[in-house]
C-alpha cells in the first residue's frame, strides 16, 4: 500500500502548481489511494469514522490532517457579495481584467485558528505569511481570489488544549473559530502586514496598527485577534485613485492595489474524524467567505439614444470626507460567515473632502465605477456630480458614428474655447446619494461595506431633468 501510496504522491507533484485545480488533483488521487487500500487489504474496508483495527499501521497517522478554503469568490465564474440575504452580485465587474475587489495577495493573506466556540477560544494554529514556504506543516494551492490551506497539526497539541485525548471512534464535538485577513497592505509590498516580528520597517509602513496581531498558540484568544484588527485602516485614495480628469476616461491606472477583506467562520467536527484524518482523508472545515471593507458605486448610462448619439453620460465625480476605511467590519467579534454587514463602521469625516472621477469601466460598457469607504448619507455627501453631454464637441467627427468612451475632450486649441464647448454642450447634476429634489433613494442612511450601489441616468428631451426613485427611472437608486 505505501508503495502505492508513493506513487500516487509523485503523480499529484506534477500537478502541484496548477493554479486552482489542486484540491480536485488531491481528491482524484486519494480517492484512487483508498480504492486500491480497499483492494489490497484484506477485510479492510475505507476510513470513514471507524478506525480498522486490521489496517497495516505504516498507514497511520499520529497528526491532525484539515482543509481550510479561503476565498472572495463563491460559484466558479460568479463574484460573491459574501451574502446570505439575498444581495446577489449577477453581472461581476471582471470583463476588463481588473482585480481591485476579487483579488487575494498570498504575500497578505493570514489566518487564525482556536479551538472553542466562544470569544474565548484559544490560538491553536496560524500562519500570517503563507507566501513563505517556512511551514512543514501546511499548503497552499489556488490563485485570485481562491485558495485551500492544507493543514497538519500534532495530534498531542490539540490533545493538551482540550484536556484530554481523542477518542478514535468518539462522537464527542470539538468546535474551532477562524479568522482570515487577506490584503491588509491593499496589495502593495511592504513587508508582513500582521507581525512585527518579521518586519523591521513595520513601524514605519503600518502606523495605525504598530503592535500587529498577536499570535501565541495557546494563549491568544479569538477575542484578542478581533481587536487588534479593529486597529487596522487604510487611505482609500492609497488603493484606487480616480481617472485623471472630469471627462469621461477609461479606466486605466486607476486601481493600485486590492480591497483588504475579513472572514470568520465557526466549525464543529468529531473527535472520531479528527482522530482518523489522514492525508489522503482530511477534515473539511468548510470554506471562510471575505468581506470586502469598500463600497462599490456603479453610475450606468440609461439614456435612450441610438449608439454612438447624443444625449449621452458624459462624466461623474464622486465626492465623500471620510477618507480612510477600517479593514473589520461593526461587531466583528460576533460576526457569521457568508452574512452582509448592516452597520456602518465608519472612520471620523476629514477636513478635506476627496473627490474622484469615476472612470468608464472599458470601452463598451456604458457605466462609471468607484470604490468609496463606509460612511454615513448627509443630505449633501457623499454626492455625485453627474455631467450629461448633449452634443458633440466641436472638431470632433467620430462620435455619432462610434460608441466609444475614450476621452471625450473638446479639441480645442484655447481654454476658453475649452470652456465655452463644455458650457453649451454639457449639463451638469449634483446628485447626493441620499436622495435627489427631496426623494431619497432606497439606500437607507449609510454606505455600507461590501454592498453594490447602482445609479441609474436617464434623461428627457432637455426640458423634463426631474429625478425620481423608483425601478429605472429618471435616476434611480438601488442597493444591492
Amino acid at each position: 500500500m505505501t508503495q502505492w501510496i508513493n506513487i500516487l504522491n509523485e503523480m499529484e507533484k506534477s500537478n502541484l502548481h496548477i493554479p486552482c485545480r489542486r484540491r480536485h488533483v488531491r481528491s482524484l488521487t486519494w480517492i484512487l489511494a483508498a480504492a486500491l487500500s480497499v483492494s489490497l487489504t484484506a477485510g479492510c474496508g475505507m476510513i470513514h469514522d471507524e478506525p480498522c483495527p486490521d489496517c497495516p499501521l505504516e498507514d497511520s497517522s499520529t497528526d491532525i490532517h484539515v482543509d481550510l478554503h479561503i476565498s472572495c469568490t463563491s460559484l466558479p465564474g460568479d463574484m460573491s457579495r459574501s451574502d446570505s440575504e439575498g444581495h446577489p452580485e449577477e453581472d461581476p465587474d471582471t470583463a476588463a481584467g481588473y482585480d481591485l475587489e476579487y483579488a487575494v495577495y498570498p504575500n497578505q493573506l493570514a489566518f487564525y485558528i482556536f479551538i472553542g466556540g466562544d470569544e474565548d477560544a484559544r490560538l491553536l494554529y496560524y500562519n500570517d505569511d503563507v507566501s513563505q514556504p517556512t511551514d512543514s506543516n501546511m499548503e497552499i494551492t489556488g490563485s485570485d481570489g481562491s485558495y485551500t490551506v492544507s493543514i497538519t497539526i500534532p495530534r498531542t497539541e490539540l490533545e493538551s488544549m482540550l484536556g484530554h485525548t481523542l477518542s478514535p471512534s468518539g462522537d464527542g464535538e470539538v468546535t474551532f473559530r477562524m479568522i482570515a485577513l487577506a490584503n491588509a497592505a491593499c496589495g502593495f509590498d511592504r513587508g508582513n502586514p500582521y507581525n512585527p516580528a518579521k518586519n523591521p520597517f513595520y513601524d514605519i509602513y503600518y502606523p495605525n496598527h504598530p503592535k500587529g496581531i498577536p499570535s501565541i498558540p495557546g494563549k491568544t484568544t479569538f477575542r484578542d485577534v478581533i481587536e487588534a484588527a479593529e486597529a487596522f485602516s487604510y487611505r482609500s485614495e492609497d488603493l484606487y485613485g480616480g481617472s485623471e480628469s472630469n471627462h469621461g476616461e477609461v479606466a486605466t491606472g486607476v486601481w493600485k492595489g486590492a480591497i483588504p477583506m475579513f472572514g470568520s467562520m465557526k466549525t464543529t467536527t468529531t473527535e472520531r474524524a479528527l482522530y482518523n484524518s489522514q492525508p489522503y482523508q482530511r477534515v473539511d472545515f468548510g470554506e471562510i467567505l471575505l468581506l470586502r471593507s469598500l463600497a462599490k458605486i456603479r453610475i450606468h448610462d440609461r439614456i435612450s439614444t441610438a449608439k454612438g448619439s447624443f444625449p449621452r453620460l458624459h462624466s461623474v465625480r464622486l465626492t465623500y470626507d471620510v477618507q480612510y476605511a477600517m479593514m473589520l467590519p461593526a461587531d466583528a467579534l460576533v460576526y457569521e460567515n457568508g452574512r452582509q454587514v448592516h452597520t456602518c463602521r465608519s472612520a471620523s469625516a476629514d477636513a478635506a473632502s476627496v473627490e474622484l472621477n469615476l472612470p468608464f469601466l472599458s470601452d463598451n460598457q456604458r457605466y462609471l465605477i468607484g470604490y468609496i469607504p463606509e460612511q454615513a448619507m448627509t443630505d449633501n455627501m457623499p454626492e455625485l456630480r453627474v455631467v450629461i453631454q448633449t452634443a458633440p464637441f466641436a472638431g470632433t467627427t467620430d462620435q455619432t458614428s462610434l460608441d466609444s468612451y475614450d476621452p471625450i475632450l473638446p479639441p480645442s486649441a484655447t481654454r476658453d474655447d475649452f470652456e465655452k464647448e463644455l458650457a453649451e454642450k454639457t449639463i451638469s447634476f449634483t446628485v447626493p446619494m441620499s436622495g435627489y429634489n427631496g426623494e431619497p433613494f432606497t439606500w437607507g442612511k449609510d454606505v455600507l461595506r461590501n454592498h453594490v450601489y447602482d445609479l441609474n441616468v436617464e434623461y428627457g428631451d432637455g426640458s423634463v431633468r426631474s429625478f425620481t426613485d423608483s425601478t429605472l427611472p429618471l435616476f434611480s437608486g438601488n442597493r444591492r
